[in-house]
């Protein structure tokens, strides 16, 4: 098990590295300029260091320390985590989530953020924001089906008041806990999606086996991004071809390749991630305490 959640977190945070370097450059401009094969050389829009990860991982740990400080009701930690996060200036916030945690340090309430952010965002809230950094709910509630439901709805309101945005992370986060089990990846699918009435999100993810490669869109839309992961993850023949596959749809590819590496870490494994990945992320450190604090929270969870 511990393999299992050191591989969804190092999963997610190698995507996420690995991606950076090709966000906002179509899959056709990366493919001609740099090939298929990916190794961690940093650098993008963001001039990232080798190995420096994103508010992808960045809030994934967040949700992580949250449930470690709490394992019976971490929202309300989980959000003290993101404010502290955002009060340290990173270097890329999504426009939702600063709206978000702009308006809670403004009001210290996160009611009246959501009501601003849904006004300022004129309604369009449903972004990828609240998906990529949802899996530590998987670790710590897997064996919760209704906690996992409640705190992946909950935590992803925080910052996206959306349905639909929170019943994708639903959807992930159950999923991944199948994977956690020992379900293979198309069945752990369909038993996650038995879960799911929202109609669009119910109709995307039916049309996920029929897709090919050009049909995906990896855009900041959370559907499109849980969509292309899904087929990435559902579709690679390892741990190494569903994450390089995802990183080379381009676009919003360290999200894509984040939430794709997350479920592909949880079901391959820590030790199937090549040790180059592993050695060359800046936070493995702190990626190894809260695999090992997730598992401890999810033996505290009544």
């Amino acid at each position: 098990m511990l393999d299992k959640v050191r591989g969804g977190l190092f999963g997610l945070a190698v995507g996420d590295a690995l991606g950076a370097t090709f966000e906002f450059m179509s899959r056709e401009e990366i493919l001609s300029r740099h090939g298929s094969k990916r190794e961690m050389v940093g650098g993008g829009w963001l001039g990232l260091k080798p190995g420096e990860v994103t508010d992808d991982t960045e809030m994934t740990l967040c949700v992580a320390r949250g449930i470690i400080a709490n394992p019976q009701d971490p929202v309300e930690e989980i959000g003290r985590q993101f404010i502290a996060w955002y009060r340290t200036d990173p270097k890329d916030v999504g426009s939702t989530i600063r709206t978000a945690l702009s308006a809670y340090t403004e009001t210290g309430d996160w009611e009246r953020a959501r009501a601003i952010t849904w006004e300022r965002h004129g309604g369009k809230v449903a972004g990828n924001g609240c998906l990529m950094r949802t899996l530590p709910i998987s670790f710590a509630y897997y064996q919760w089906p209704d906690l996992l439901g409640k705190f992946s709805r909950e935590v992803a309101f925080l910052t996206h008041p959306d349905p639909l945005a929170a019943e994708a992370c639903h959807f992930y986060n159950a999923l991944a806990a199948w994977l956690l089990f020992g379900e293979a990846p198309w069945s752990a699918f369909k038993k996650a999606r038995s879960l799911i009435q929202q109609e669009e999100l119910a109709r995307r993810l039916d049309s996920v086996p029929s897709l090919a490669v050009q049909d995906l869109r990896p855009t900041g839309y959370v559907v499109d991004t849980l969509e292309a992961a899904l087929w990435c993850f559902l579709n690679g023949e390892d741990i190494i071809a569903a994450i390089e596959s995802a990183v080379n749809l381009g676009d919003d590819a360290d999200t894509v390749a984040a939430v794709c590496g997350g479920l592909a870490g949880t079901y391959w494994g820590w030790s199937s991630l090549p040790e180059k990945w592993k050695s060359r992320l800046l936070i493995k450190e702190e990626l190894e305490q809260v695999a090992a604090g997730l598992l401890q929270a999810s033996r505290q969870v009544a």
